[in-house]
């Protein structure tokens, strides 16, 4: 009988051109689990401990570590060494009072940078869609794969967004914090596309009544005045007239 689905194992050379791995050091590449990232844009856990973080020195730690849980992915212990790893994840190691949060990067697409443990509480993600589960209630679809269902009198009064308008989320209860509109006059970086990891402020957003809202057009000016166009999907605002979170 033929082998269905895709395969677990993948050779280093068919691996993301962002994933720290040398090569010619040995063929074969640990695939992602399905999970809240897609495997072209996401790195194993396991991975990031041995080839990003340095924490361990073969797979074979990594994967002790991990099964011991030692570590946490968005304050959550994970133990399957697969678990792929994206954008704004933070990665945690509370023995060691340690944390990482995931961010773009113009150079390596995706790079781990060192925060503190008040920063690691609370977590940026994007508005992907809206669905009214019934006439008294809806249900917020977050980029990460979380969803956040309320009533429809809680979303108009509290919570009403529009699509790709990025949430801050407290990752110790779930609760939203804050939320920033992809709108002139936020700041935004590219998290897609050949201008990743670029940020700076949203100057204008064109719109075409023959393009859904995803391929509008925006122009973002950085500080130094240099400035770039993208589509909107491959926008993450990230604050008011300033960002509200570190890139670096």
């Amino acid at each position: 009988m033929a082998k269905m689905g895709n395969s677990t194992y993948r050779t280093r050379h068919a691996a993301p051109k962002f994933v720290p791995v040398g090569k010619k050091e040995s063929k074969w590449y640990v695939r992602t689990s399905p999970g809240p990232h897609s495997a072209s844009r996401s790195i194993p856990l396991g991975s990031v401990l041995r080839d990003s973080l340095k924490v361990a020195s073969t797979m074979t730690e990594a994967r002790k570590l991990i099964a011991a849980g030692a570590v946490l992915v968005d304050g959550r212990a994970i133990k399957d060494y697969k678990f792929p790893i994206g954008l704004m994840d933070i990665i945690s190691f509370p023995s060691a009072g340690q944390h990482y949060r995931v961010v773009p990067d113009p150079i390596k697409y995706l790079k781990l940078i060192p925060i503190s443990g008040e920063e690691a509480r609370f977590k940026y993600v994007r508005v992907i869609g809206k669905v009214m589960t019934n006439k008294s209630m809806i249900q917020i679809n977050l980029e990460d794969g979380r969803n956040i269902r309320t009533s429809m009198e809680k979303y108009r009064t509290e919570l009403q967004v529009d699509t790709f308008t990025t949430l801050k989320l407290n990752l110790e209860d779930g609760s939203v914090i804050t939320k920033f509109e992809l709108k002139e006059g936020s700041y935004a970086v590219a998290v897609a596309g050949r201008n990743v990891g670029l940020h700076g402020r949203i100057s204008e957003i064109r719109t075409s009544p023959f393009k859904s809202k995803r391929d509008s057009l925006v122009t973002v000016e950085s500080s130094n005045k240099d400035s770039f166009q993208t589509r909107v999907i491959n926008i993450m605002a990230i604050g008011g007239k300033s960002p509200d979170v570190r890139l670096d």
